[in-house]
């Protein structure tokens, strides 16, 4: 039997190893480049996907007159996102501004609406991360809940189909002011909600 003596340095020895290993993953700012890098290799394929003309032809490119002039964008608070006349059957006027941005960047090309889907799911990610670590939960166990949402298939067509992103949350301004507010909560002792 080992005396006490030989097993704390042991001990020393795989909790320097565990902090090591630990912090490769969660020093400083690497969650996030952990989280983005993950993000990027399993949608890093979408951004070379095409239109599939399914709703694609009636968001963008039955729309394109309206998405391409930046004076219209303001237009987006007036109209449904298929730009109909009548009853606003499908009200997303954030939605409408982001396929409009991107109509401006990107024109026609759906690399860059893609490109905006993978941005807005990454940022999402994040968030997910600081509220989780934010609320208290350890750096490991927010990284991992973080890391599942990012990869999770659920979210593929969120992110790799362009209407499939209804950009509810963008701008992302309501996720952060919430964040905000838990973090004051829990940090006064006060329960959120």
């Amino acid at each position: 039997m080992a005396s006490p003596s030989k097993k704390r340095p042991q001990a020393a020895v795989a909790a320097a190893s565990d902090e090591r290993l630990f912090g490769i993953f969660l020093k400083e700012r690497r969650p996030y480049a952990w989280i983005c890098g993950a993000g990027l290799l399993l949608y890093f394929r979408a951004l070379f996907f095409g239109f599939t003309y399914l709703d694609d032809n009636a968001l963008i490119l039955d729309n394109y007159a309206h998405l391409s002039k930046l004076a219209s964008l303001l237009q987006a608070f007036r109209h449904d996102v298929f730009y109909s006349h009548g009853a606003a059957a499908f009200y997303r006027p954030m939605m409408t501004i982001s396929l409009g941005l991107d109509a401006q960047l990107g024109g026609l090309s759906p690399f860059i609406y893609h490109l905006d889907n993978i941005l807005i799911h990454l940022v999402a990610t994040c968030l997910v991360f600081r509220l989780l670590a934010a609320l208290g939960y350890g750096r490991g166990a927010a990284l991992f809940c973080a890391l599942v949402f990012d990869v999770h298939p659920v979210l593929s067509q969120a992110v790799a189909w362009v209407p499939g992103c209804t950009r509810a949350g963008f701008p992302p301004r309501p996720p952060v002011d919430t964040l905000r507010a838990t973090r004051s909560a829990v940090r006064s002792g006060r329960r959120p909600g």
